[in-house]
């Protein structure tokens, strides 16, 4: 006779980051972990709840590449840091740090934390190979591809499934584990 079940995003205990997706107003705000259920609110006022795949990729002109982490502390390749982002960000001398304003590198220099209506985005100097044209002027332009047909415009992950299109889940003890 159950009339809801509520859950939320997992948090990191030490920094109070969410480790799993978490989406509002359409801005990727933490990315997608593993595979557990999302609850999703779409710009129509529908509601889900799914798995579903989610990859946040960065042009920069016709450079792309694939951000691994969005908002953490995390290690990776290419990680983006959003003026959401309350902690001091990492330093790591081996990194590449481009400010982004108006969807335009408007600074090449490391920042302890995300100015006012900005974003910091990271990228390994194994890839400065690719970056030798890449400056301050440069157009960058982030697209968030999903297995999910519509738009999302909130979005946040929980888990375990307790119920699965109207029906307990089967699984549930495998599920516990998820």
């Amino acid at each position: 006779n159950c009339i809801a079940g509520i859950n939320a995003n997992y948090f990191d205990p030490s920094t109070n980051i969410p480790i799993d997706l978490v989406i509002k107003d359409g801005k990727i705000l933490s990315d997608k972990f593993g595979f557990r259920p999302v609850f999703i609110i779409t710009y129509d006022n529908d509601v889900f709840i799914k798995r579903i795949l989610v990859e946040l990729n960065v042009y920069i002109d016709d450079l792309l590449f694939l951000i691994k982490g969005v908002n953490t502390n995390a290690k990776g390749e290419v990680l983006l840091y959003t003026e959401e982002y309350s902690l001091t960000i990492p330093y790591d001398p081996e990194k590449n740090y481009f400010l982004i304003q108006n969807n335009r590198i408007v600074s090449e220099e490391y920042y302890k934390t995300v100015p006012d209506n900005s974003m910091i985005l990271t990228i390994s100097k194994k890839y400065d190979k690719y970056l030798q044209n890449v400056n301050i002027g440069t157009k960058i332009n982030f697209v968030l591809n999903t297995n999910f047909p519509y738009p999302i415009k909130h979005a946040i992950a929980a888990g375990p499934f307790l119920i699965e299109d109207g029906n307990p889940i089967a699984e549930a003890d495998v599920e516990k584990l998820s």
